[in-house]
């Protein structure tokens, strides 16, 4: 296996990780399911997402090494704060939670920003990523519910654009390692001659 086959497998791991684990994170957001549910998910998840973090620096691949590094850290916080909730009845003040969502919303602005030369769904992911930690951090400072939903709902289809950016890995790999998938290149119409 070579190092273009490396990255792209972890690649594509990385980004079906962040994929379900923000489906699943997502799915509570939006009023679909109790966020007690997600707390068993996220924690494997996030354990596989540093791992693809570390692999993803080692194989030289920056952008994605950030984004899995912060997907572990978001979903490890969460998975620790729902296993919280759930066992010792601590909660913690709303606001707060609103600082914890902008802190992380400011970290994935930055990993969009540093995004725009990666691709419209890699990047358009990275957008989603800010605009529905952007709205949970409203959600936290202002206490509607309405903010929480929005925040569901923009995190699906940002776990979609992850899935696709997944997708989107394997199909370019295997374009270029393949020769029977390549386009054939067609040669230019050449005028008729003059009867």
């Amino acid at each position: 296996m070579n190092n273009r086959t490396k990255a792209v497998a972890v690649s594509t791991v990385g980004f079906l990780c962040v994929a379900i684990a923000g489906w699943m994170v997502s799915m509570s957001g939006a009023g679909w399911y109790s966020p007690q549910f997600s707390a068993a998910i996220l924690l494997p998840l996030s354990i596989v997402l540093l791992a693809m973090g570390i692999l993803s620096f080692v194989a030289d691949r920056g952008l994605d090494a950030i984004v899995f590094f912060g997907g572990a850290g978001v979903f490890g916080s969460a998975a620790a704060y729902v296993a919280t909730i759930g066992t010792q009845r601590v909660t913690m003040s709303l606001s707060y939670m609103g600082w914890f969502a902008c802190m992380w919303a400011v970290y994935f602005l930055c990993a969009w920003a540093g995004s725009m030369r990666s691709g419209a769904i890699r990047s358009g992911f990275l957008l989603g990523a800010w605009l529905s930690l952007g709205c949970l951090a409203i959600a936290g400072w202002s206490a509607s519910g309405g903010w929480e939903m929005a925040a569901g709902y923009l995190g699906l289809i940002t776990a979609i654009l992850a899935f696709g950016t997944a997708g989107y890995e394997i199909v370019t790999y295997g374009r270029i390692t393949n020769p029977n998938l390549e386009v054939p290149r067609t040669t230019a119409a050449r005028p008729m001659a003059a009867d």
